[in-house]
């Protein structure tokens, strides 16, 4: 039953459609409760101390199943994202290999760190053949609260695995969003301008990327940036499907031949300021090949038990989910910015 009930779990989350209509009716997240409770021999009601009791004699046969669950699914939200699609690369690799990377042409490393609140940032040029390695670090996330609250029916499964994940997706847009915030230093100044928005300065920094790398170009930036390149536009002009995007989501798919990506809206961990550059536009190529964010997930993440009574005041053990990644940004190629006023 074990590999049948994380194939449940895990299409729950990334498919939740289909499991819920060859349910016929069933409650899936009761399912998925009986059978993980089960586990650890809990009939029928209980209370919390019958679960805390029961999940310090069994709790690591619910959480290997969970384990499973969250190393197929942790990253989701980052995969599903139009921006980490179009423009990352995923690498998983067996503990100890290296996520090296080799540049086809010049371009710029950028690398960014946390470390006890403060940002390190270490920014590089490099030539075409030099090679550059994604170095890894184990994050965790606790997880006992949250599956207590599974446990007793509060939030559902897709909840509580969501809410595990939402703190890896998060870090993860925070080391993107420095690393790009600081790309722009080491450009030349054909490839950047600045100033109060000007549509024909915009059209001249993606001329110079489409025409140094040889394919088109995607301008980003989050919405509030890239609603000053599309508040000018002629309602006259546009077709009724981008009226129709902008009047849904307040984009639209391409303006005066530029396709336009929007970036996550991710705040910075631990404050109500946004992750990403308000004041910024980058311009990159459009490229199958030239995906500029390198994330690279190194081993397999587990669950750990933390053994210490007194970890938590109520004396109940602690369950932490690591995994080990890290994620660089290396633009491969020419690309732009456009610093807004």
């Amino acid at each position: 039953m074990t590999k049948e009930l994380v194939k449940v779990c895990v299409d729950t989350i990334k498919k939740p459609e289909l499991v819920y209509s060859a349910a016929k009716g069933q409650e899936v997240d009761a399912i998925i409760r009986e059978e993980l409770l089960g586990m650890t021999e809990i009939d029928g009601k209980f209370t919390a101390n019958d679960f805390h009791r029961a999940m310090r004699r069994n709790g690591y046969k619910v959480f290997e199943i969970i384990e499973e669950v969250l190393s197929e699914t942790f990253l989701r939200g980052v995969e599903e994202n139009e921006f980490f699609r179009q423009f990352a690369e995923i690498h998983n690799y067996a503990l100890g290999d290296t996520g090296e990377f080799v540049l086809n042409d010049d371009g710029v490393v950028v690398v960014s760190e946390v470390s006890n609140g403060n940002w390190d940032i270490y920014r590089q040029r490099v030539g075409a053949g030099a090679s550059h390695r994604v170095q890894t670090k184990t994050y965790g996330a606790h997880m006992y609260a949250d599956f207590f609250d599974f446990a007793m029916g509060r939030v559902t499964f897709q909840d509580f695995i969501n809410k595990v994940a939402e703190g890896f997706e998060t870090h993860l847009n925070n080391l993107v969003a420095t690393s790009f915030g600081h790309a722009a230093e080491a450009l030349p100044a054909e490839f950047k301008v600045s100033g109060n928005f000007d549509l024909e300065k915009l059209h001249e920094v993606v001329d110079h990327v489409e025409a140094a790398n040889g394919t088109g170009a995607v301008v980003i930036g989050t919405r509030s940036a890239l609603s000053k390149v599309i508040a000018g536009a002629d309602v006259d002009w546009i077709t009724s499907q981008q009226k129709e995007d902008r009047q849904r989501t307040g984009m639209v798919g391409y303006y005066e031949g530029m396709k336009i990506v929007q970036l996550p809206r991710v705040h910075k961990q631990g404050t109500l300021d946004f992750a990403y550059d308000d004041s910024k536009l980058l311009v990159l190529p459009e490229s199958d090949t030239i995906k500029p964010v390198k994330i690279v997930v190194e081993g397999d993440a587990m669950v750990r038990e933390v053994t210490v009574p007194q970890t938590n005041q109520d004396q109940t053990l602690e369950y932490i989910y690591t995994s080990m990644y890290g994620a660089d940004v290396i633009f491969d190629g020419a690309f732009g910015v456009y610093e807004l006023a």
